[in-house]
């Protein structure tokens, strides 16, 4: 089974929660972020073949506004498994470094006879506001607490599996291609490389689960030329995603954090002159707490495209 379709179909199941409605289509300046918990049994796969996926033991768990949300799978006591204490959980919000920013946790751990995901995502659109052009790259870092080692088909027995990633997208065209405003989802993938509609640059990471802890980062490269430069005016989209399956046995912990930033290697003008000039359409906290009521906040399964359609895990 190919790792980034599995990972852009679970993506594309993420449910979520907009400020965006199809009145103010025209408008770009959507964030959000949403979350998915799932669980399945192996259904009857023999310890020397991949987890099939079987029955989805648990609905895709959604909770959330509009820039704090979690799902969880919950631990599992049936007799539909053959184990106790599978748990699945993503988290994510809007906070990273003074920006709105994605900040991404999730955990995922199977029993014996059990697949498990826990994923995360978010999104904040920027309208560059300086006079001059400026250099523009994000750096996420993921921090995982904890894991076991995987065998080398993470599908298998004891697998775990983990990617992140961080892209930069035009904000017109994440709008018009990832943006589903009749069910109110996103159907982005994690596995998008250049060649996608208004991918501007983008990093990945799928790090090997080696057992304990570990630390990685991953950096946005231009699509086109050196480096990204955003103009006076010009809109884009800073989208992240952190996907855990595990199978059987597998664990891995990222509830310390998924962290993106500006891109340190910026250096400290650019930096502090992108802090100044990237305006963002998230509401401040107190101005949340009094447009809350005036917001329905609505979960929905996204559509499936083509290209990702599978079972999900």
């Amino acid at each position: 089974m190919n790792r980034k379709i599995l990972l852009a179909a679970s993506a594309a199941a993420l449910a979520a929660s907009f400020t965006l409605s199809r009145a103010d289509a025209a408008v770009v300046n959507a964030h959000g972020v949403m979350t998915l918990a799932s669980l399945r049994n192996c259904g009857g796969a023999t310890s020397a073949q991949e987890c099939p996926g079987g029955q989805r033991l648990r609905p895709f768990a959604i909770d959330g506004g509009i820039w704090k949300t979690t799902a969880a799978s919950g631990y599992v006591e049936t007799r539909d498994i053959a184990q106790t204490g599978s748990f699945g959980r993503g988290e994510a919000e809007l906070n990273g470094d003074g920006l709105y920013l994605p900040t991404l946790h999730a955990v995922s751990s199977s029993g014996t006879d059990a697949r498990v995901n826990g994923s995360a995502l978010g999104f904040t659109t920027f309208t560059y506001a300086g006079d001059a052009p400026q250099a523009f790259s994000l750096k996420s870092t993921l921090s995982v607490d904890d894991s076991l080692a995987s065998p080398d088909n993470p599908l298998l027995p004891g697998g775990a599996f983990v990617s992140f990633y961080v892209g930069i997208f035009d904000a017109a065209e994440f709008q018009a291609n990832f943006l589903d405003f009749g069910s109110n989802s996103i159907n982005a993938g994690p596995g998008y490389g250049c060649g996608t509609p208004g991918l501007l640059g983008y990093g990945y990471g799928e790090p090997t689960a080696k057992g304990g802890s570990f630390e990685v980062s991953i950096t946005t490269e231009a699509c086109e030329g050196a480096s990204l430069t955003l103009t006076k005016g010009q809109q884009v989209v800073a989208y992240a995603n952190l996907s855990m399956f595990t199978n059987r046995g597998g664990y891995l912990d990222a509830l310390h954090t998924m962290r993106t930033e500006l891109d340190p290697s910026l250096g400290s003008d650019a930096i502090a002159n992108l802090k100044q000039n990237l305006v963002s359409g998230v509401p401040e906290p107190a101005s949340w707490a009094l447009m809350i009521g005036g917001f329905g906040f609505v979960g929905a399964i996204s559509r499936r495209r083509t290209r990702t359609s599978f079972a999900h895990t």
